[in-house]
This record gives C-alpha cells, structure tokens and sequence, in this order.
C-alpha cells in the first residue's frame, strides 16, 4: 500500500437496533484505522445505562 494513499469506505452500523443505525465512514492508512460517524450525547447514553439497570433489578420483584 501506498504510504500516503488512505481509502475510504462507507458503511452501516448499528448497536441496539436497525432503528438507531447509522452510516459510517472508514479510514485505513498505513498506520491506523478510523471509524467515524454521527454519535449520541453522553447523557443519553447514561440515561439509557440507568434504565436498563432499573428495569434488571425490577425484575426480581416481579419474580418473587
């Protein structure tokens, strides 16, 4: 490879569904590899972590 020819590519990503998936770009040089793409604020994502963890230990009352 080309020490200064980066390719690029696009491609699709998603974590918890399809419904919140993305496009994203891919870079690949010689010495690294770069995924970017649009990306949630973090007090989404802690917000999200917080509910999931409510709604796992509910479960246990809703057991018993």
């Amino acid at each position: 490879m080309n020490p200064q020819k980066e390719l690029k590519f696009e491609g699709y990503h998603y974590r918890t569904s399809s419904r919140f998936g993305n496009r994203v770009e891919i870079s690949i040089n010689k010495e690294s590899v770069s995924i970017t793409g649009p990306r949630i604020g973090v007090g989404i994502y802690k917000a999200w972590i917080l509910i999931q963890a409510v709604l796992l230990f509910l479960i246990i009352p809703a057991i018993i």
